[in-house]
């Protein structure tokens, strides 16, 4: 009679998380587990990971374009608006850290994560899909719902910042710690409503 043995089998697996520092340290050494930080997107990255988001998505038909034109406009635009090569970014949050008088302005890209573009890339297509249904506007998503989306869960960030839990939220330095943040004025338009067709 042949003897039921046990097999241990070690399968990979991936979690996220915004607070590496309230896993479990001795779980990790028992499953041989590591923890790997990722920085924000940076301008190549970003457009990377949008691309693989809009991917299949239509785009909001402009002057006869094709969709391929009409998406490559948009990221362009998009990428120049959030990554302000200009300066045209004013900013959203000053910081200053404890021991400095000097303050740290934090922009727009200074948020950007893959789990942000997704999530703006998905209210964007649903406001799409809203807006063609209730026949409010053509299909495809348009720039304007693009800009709208990342302005609004940019803004979803910011407005949750509190000095103990900016560093979930964007990269600090080593070490330093939050004294005081100070949210900046923000104009009152998007850049992509003074562009209508």
């Amino acid at each position: 009679m042949a003897r039921a043995g046990r097999i241990a089998v070690s399968s990979p697996f991936l979690a996220t998380t915004n607070e590496p520092h309230i896993v479990d340290a001795a779980f990790l050494r028992r499953i041989g587990a590591s923890i790997e930080t990722f920085g924000r997107l940076d301008r190549r990255s970003f457009q990377a990971v949008l691309q693989k988001h809009i991917q299949g998505l239509p785009a909001a038909a402009r002057n006869g374009s094709s969709q391929e034109e009409v998406w490559r406009r948009f990221v362009q635009d998009l990428t120049a608006w959030l990554f302000s090569p200009n300066g045209a970014d004013p900013g959203l949050v000053e910081l200053t850290f404890a021991g400095s008088t000097t303050p740290v302005v934090k922009r727009r890209a200074d948020f950007l994560t893959g789990a942000l573009v997704d999530r703006a890339v998905q209210q964007a297509a649903a406001e799409a899909c809203h807006a063609e249904y209730h026949g409010l506007g053509g299909p495809g998503v348009s720039l304007d719902q693009l800009m709208r989306a990342f302005h609004e869960q940019i803004h979803g960030i910011v407005s949750q910042l509190r000095e103990h839990n900016v560093s979930s939220y964007t990269d600090l330095p080593d070490g330093v710690r939050v004294a005081s943040l100070r949210r900046l004025q923000q104009p009152s338009h998007l850049p992509v409503e003074f562009h209508r067709p």
